[in-house]
């Protein structure tokens, strides 16, 4: 997936790497490469783990079951990925059969951010083939064999959309851009912790003319140099991801 918009590597740097000596032992800088492999990475779990699109796309076809007795709930249901922008089709179709198109000013988004669709009649018709029908006033939609709905049926209703963040119209929220930043600075954490005095050194000590001085720093063979921050970061991620399941899969809309 490409990176986020405006979630560059001097972002990471300067966000969430600040004071951190990012060289090697011969002060050459870490690859910009490492960085960006970590962001779009941070990025993709996140997304797995949310739903959330972070980049605009678009979804076609994307199945949703109907069960009867959905029409009261005014055919109620989420959409698999979030925060939804705009319904570009909606219809009732069952495998090749012609198909039922909901008119868009039928189609009301009530929570963007959790993707949560009702379908509330309007002014306007159901384009349709002339031979099949549906109920119009209670939204009791009939199969295409002219059969009304006595049992659930998986994959009747089809969905287009588009989703996700453009950087721009839909700006991706600091909560996000926060959680993507403390997940990509961990291995540049831990590298950067593993070479503050050295690779694999834990302390060193010097001496001259009878001078000495010593120097330790909380690397050792099991603990990063920066495994406090670490620590610290991987603590605000939790509280930071759970209020974003809060507030992008709440209480996911099922049929029982």
């Amino acid at each position: 997936m490409p990176i986020p918009y405006g979630l560059t590597v001097d972002w990471l740097k300067q966000t969430f790497l600040f004071g951190v000596n990012l060289t090697d032992d011969e002060g050459n800088p870490y690859p910009d490469g490492m960085f960006e492999l970590c962001i779009e990475a941070a990025a993709e779990m996140l997304e797995a783990d949310l739903g959330v699109k972070f980049t605009l796309r678009t979804v076609t076809d994307e199945l949703v079951d109907v069960a009867p007795g959905d029409w009261l709930r005014n055919y109620q249901f989420q959409t698999k990925h979030t925060p939804l922008r705009t319904v570009t089709k909606l219809e009732f179709k069952q495998g090749d059969f012609p198909g039922w198109t909901i008119p868009s000013n039928w189609i009301y988004i009530r929570n963007e951010n959790m993707g949560l669709v009702e379908v509330i009649p309007g002014q306007g018709t159901i384009q349709r083939p002339s031979e099949y029908y549906a109920s119009f006033g209670s939204m009791s939609f009939h199969d295409n064999m002219g059969r009304q709905l006595e049992s659930r049926r998986a994959g009747y209703l089809r969905v287009s959309y588009t989703v996700g963040f453009d950087g721009t119209t839909y700006p991706i929220p600091a909560m996000i851009k926060l959680a993507i930043g403390q997940l990509a600075s961990m291995l540049p954490l831990d590298t950067a912790g593993d070479l503050i005095a050295g690779a694999g050194i834990a302390s060193y000590s010097t001496s001259m003319d009878g001078l000495s001085e010593s120097v330790s720093t909380t690397s050792s063979a099991t603990n990063s140099g920066y495994g406090a921050r670490i620590l610290s970061y991987q603590n605000q991620l939790k509280t930071n991801i759970a209020a974003l399941k809060k507030r992008y899969l709440g209480a996911m809309v099922t049929v029982l």
